[in-house]
């Protein structure tokens, strides 16, 4: 299974968007989709689900990191904020 966002768990917001995450939803630059087609389509098949798999997005330090695929990034993300 390829690791990154909505691997373990999906948010649906009260509009029905599907997140990845409950904070998700603050990235301007990505669009999430509504909740019309299944869960499992739009894990596949969204740009913005898409975008953050595996480990090749990531950047320095993560990249590098030993941790990538354990935290994928939140880490880093979380001392940018």
């Amino acid at each position: 299974m390829q690791g990154g966002w909505a691997r373990r768990f999906m948010n649906v917001s009260p509009a029905g968007k599907v997140l990845p995450c409950h904070a998700a939803e603050t990235l301007s630059e990505l669009e999430f989709i509504r909740r019309d087609g299944s869960l499992a389509e739009i894990w596949r098949d969204s740009p913005a689900f898409q975008r953050f798999r595996g480990t090749a997005w990531m950047q320095e330090p993560c990249r590098s990191c030993e941790r990538r695929e354990i935290d994928w990034g939140a880490v880093a993300a979380s001392l940018r904020a």
